[in-house]
């Protein structure tokens, strides 16, 4: 397996949301409960839980979030429950023991969803099952970078569950054990690693002689493991869900240092400098200062190369430059030049006034160094301000300066930092205009005065892409504190689809009350009053139930609420309680209202449609995924096929692979007629219908005749053709990217096309057509483009490079020339 494997972890842990802070308004506080069983699934009673939550705002390393533990001790039932009292996310819930390591966690989704209505004995999640896996050992090897074995090396168990890991690797297309099977992997409910507790007692190990190490007792869920040694660089290791061994050998590579002396322009020692490691221009490491001679040293550091820059303001500054590094040696690199300082003045002003505003810092780059984040430098009562970056950059010299405003001031919408091209040069000082915040404020009422409570006033301003949106009160008041005069609002009033739940709702899944556009200079700044449609209330309620009628508790159920003249309905997830009912109350009657359900171990159903007056749904049912389909796979001439992949197409998406004897099982079906496709991923398919839970079946393939490259071609260029007739005139853009796939088959039938799109589009589709048609029929293209006045002398010139390219390749030499 190639190296760079733990950046992937990085990525899984931000993409699957623990890396991921989410804001307290959105997380009602939910009661986590759960149930410990032992291998034998045997409730374990009286062990201790430990509860993995990240707390909003905690520092994050390297995208990874603090993890905090809350001890538990479960019931003579095994079972526990918790509640946070502060505002977090609960990961999952673990368990030690003699037995071994249980891990078990609440879907992320039912846990994040803002507006989840959890019905089941009130704010409570459903209980789940923390399982007891036994205890497996682990080993590996570490070496050097030559591949010798390293003796001596600390191994140390840091995270567990590496599913998430081994799903990337897969995805990567690194070879894992073909044995593995990833789902029955993956622990109940928790998809990425979760931090090894330090209340748990440390599994360590060092490596023998042979560069060998072994855990004889590690989770079975997978581990990560730091390899560490003094004086040698850091490295990872791990062992994925199911396997003993490592799935990489780490290379240890010894560490390195730095030393050199920093003078300025005149080749003056540049005493009591602040210099640190850097990368992409930020400050990586704990930073250094020059002594008396401007002689600086940096230890341990990791090979091949380093960047070093200045952290000082001052008037020379050394710009980000790279070292290379020897490991296992200190380099001496001399004397380090520092560069004059590029000073930047940027003067602040009131757009309205045109006096200076003090007190708005600065951070950003320039010319490749970060400015302070903390303590920025500020403007003065001149609203002046200075800021300093090295003179030079290694990838050309610009400036990003954005403006830190203290309250009451606004950057203009469209533009709310500054991009410098200083190869260029730029007029000095800066001048940046800064607008005044206004408040407005009012109140929501219907149209019979009645207070508007818990509804959401959005205003979008016609120069940026989001809206902002503030809550009426229980008197339907609101305020906003940083509008500007400038351009106009969009105006949108919505709610909740039903009863007000805990947590934030967004316009896309509300019912909207009220949208206009509104002039920024007619925003007030009191008396508001935005007066609504008097809306009539009705509650809904409906069972969600399986294909035997029994009730499925906890399903999930979509309910959605569709309004007329709005293309997305208003949308509210619920959780259907322990006998499979949900409700809902205050809904607006206008809409029209449908319900779909899901639940693990189900088919999900279709959506619902409530009937014209009426408030009950009729059962939302849910057809479980219970059987089972087995067979055989064989090849025309009657003999098995290994290896086969065998799919089952409707009603859902389940495949697997024929082992050597050319038996199939493809499992978790619903009960009823299923359609399966296999095939040897040669030339060789069958589709056949079955019916699940039903005998075993025999899938003969059946080879696909021969390719025909030119009978390709005709059927590709009449599907664009009949693609084409169907494009309407108001989707012009799509018939330019049809001319694009056109051109490799039919160039002269593209060209010819281009002219019945309409004038204003001609030239953007020829501009989309020369990179395909200039090497296919360069003689056609060198005469269209002469004859497409709209074009303009310089597309004309770059065409006609394009094609004079083409011709060459074509080898119309004489034509080239011309």
């Amino acid at each position: 397996m190639r190296a760079g494997w733990w950046v992937w972890l990085v990525v899984v842990a931000a993409g699957t949301g623990l890396g991921q802070p989410l804001d307290p308004l959105l997380v009602p506080r939910l009661e986590f409960r759960g149930q410990v069983v032992g291998p034998d699934g045997v409730p374990r009673g009286g062990v201790e839980v430990l509860l993995a939550e990240q707390s909003y705002g905690e520092a994050m390393d390297l995208g990874m979030p603090a993890v905090s533990f809350t001890s538990l001790t479960a019931d003579a039932q095994g079972r526990f429950s918790y509640t946070p009292t502060n505002d977090s996310q609960v990961i999952g819930a673990m368990v030690w023991s003699e037995e071994g390591v249980g891990l078990g966690g609440w879907e992320r989704d039912m846990v994040d969803e803002p507006m989840a209505e959890v019905l089941v004995e009130g704010p409570r999640l459903p209980e789940i099952l923390v399982p007891v896996v036994p205890w497996t050992s682990a080993s590996g090897l570490v070496t050097d970078s030559d591949g010798q074995p390293i003796a001596g090396a600390t191994v140390t168990v840091t995270m567990f569950n590496t599913v998430a890991v081994l799903g990337m690797v897969l995805f990567h297309g690194e070879e894992v054990d073909d044995d593995l099977d990833l789902e029955a992997l993956v622990a109940h409910g928790v998809g990425e690693p979760v931090p090894w507790p330090a209340q748990w007692s440390a599994l360590t190990t060092t490596t023998g002689a042979d560069g060998r190490w072994r855990l004889e007792r590690t989770p079975a869920q997978g581990v990560l493991c730091a390899v560490t040694l003094p004086g040698w660089v850091p490295n990872m290791t791990g062992v994925f869900p199911g396997s003993t061994e490592a799935f990489d050998a780490p290379h240890l590579e010894r560490q390195a240092g730095l030393r050199g002396r920093l003078v300025d322009p005149a080749g003056q020692p540049m005493a009591g400098h602040r210099l640190s490691t850097s990368m992409y221009g930020e400050a990586t490491g704990d930073p250094i200062v020059t002594d008396a001679e401007g002689r600086f040293e940096l230890r341990e550091l990791a090979p091949p190369t380093v960047d070093l820059q200045s952290l000082a303001d001052g008037d020379a500054l050394l710009s980000r430059q790279e070292f290379e590094l020897t490991p296992g040696e200190t380099v001496d690199v001399g004397d380090v030049l520092a560069q004059p300082a590029r000073r930047l003045t940027i003067v602040f002003r009131d757009a309205e006034t045109g006096r200076p505003v003090e007190g708005i810092g600065v951070t950003g780059q320039v010319n490749g160094m970060a400015l302070p984040r903390e303590n920025p430098p500020r403007s003065g009562p001149d609203g002046t301000v200075t800021v300093r970056g090295p003179a030079t950059a290694r990838y050309g010299a610009s400036a990003v300066v954005t403006p830190v405003l203290p309250a009451g001031w606004l950057m203009p919408i469209e533009d709310d930092s500054l991009y410098l091209d200083l190869e260029e040069g730029v007029d000095e000082p800066i001048e940046v205009s800064v607008y005044p915040a206004y408040s407005a404020a009012g109140r929501v009422v219907d149209e019979t005065g009645a207070p508007q409570a818990g509804v959401y006033v959005e205003l979008e301003h016609s120069a940026e892409q989001r809206g902002i949106a503030v809550r009426t009160d229980a008197e339907g008041r609101f305020r906003y504190d940083a509008v500007t005069y400038e351009g106009s609002y969009e105006l949108t009033v919505y709610e909740a689809l039903g009863a007000t739940p805990e947590g934030e709702v967004y316009w896309f899944n509300s019912y909207e009350r009220l949208n206009r556009t509104v002039p920024a200079a007619e925003l007030p700044a009191t008396g508001w009053e935005l007066v609504v449609p008097t809306v009539r209330r009705i509650d809904v309620r409906g069972r969600v139930v399986d294909d035997a009628g029994q009730p499925v508790g906890g399903a999930r159920v979509t309910l959605t609420g569709a309004q007329q003249e709005r293309r997305s309905p208003a949308e509210r997830e619920l959780v259907a309680g322990a006998d499979g009912t949900f409700e809902v109350g205050g809904l607006p009657a206008e809409a029209q209202y449908a319900a779909a359900a899901s639940a693990p171990g189900y088919l999900a159903g279709e959506p619902r449609a409530l009937a014209p007056g009426e408030t009950t749904f009729a059962d939302l049912r849910l057809a479980a995924l219970d059987q089972v389909v087995t067979g055989r796979v064989l090849d025309a001439a009657g003999a098995p096929v290994a290896g086969a992949r065998v799919y089952v197409t409707s009603p859902l998406l389940v495949g697997g692979t024929s082992d050597g004897t050319g038996a199939f099982s493809l499992a978790d079906l619903p009960r009823g007629p299923v359609t399966l496709l296999a095939s040897d991923e040669q030339r060789a398919v069958a589709s056949v219908a079955a019916t699940a839970g039903g005998p075993p079946l025999t899938i003969t393939l059946q080879p696909l005749p021969p390719p025909d490259p030119e009978r390709g071609r005709e059927v590709a260029s009449e599907l664009l053709h009949d693609v084409w007739e169907a494009t309407t005139a108001e989707e012009w853009p799509s018939r330019t990217d049809v001319l694009v796939a056109l051109a490799p088959l039919e160039p002269v039938s593209a060209l010819q096309m281009v002219a019945f799109q309409p004038v204003g589009e001609r030239a953007a589709s020829l501009v989309a057509l020369w990179p395909v048609v200039a090497f296919e029929a360069p003689l056609v293209a060198l005469e269209a483009v002469d004859r497409v006045e709209a074009l303009g002398p310089e597309r004309v010139a770059r065409a006609r490079l394009l094609l004079a390219v083409g011709l060459l390749e074509a080898g119309h030499q004489a034509q080239a020339e011309t």
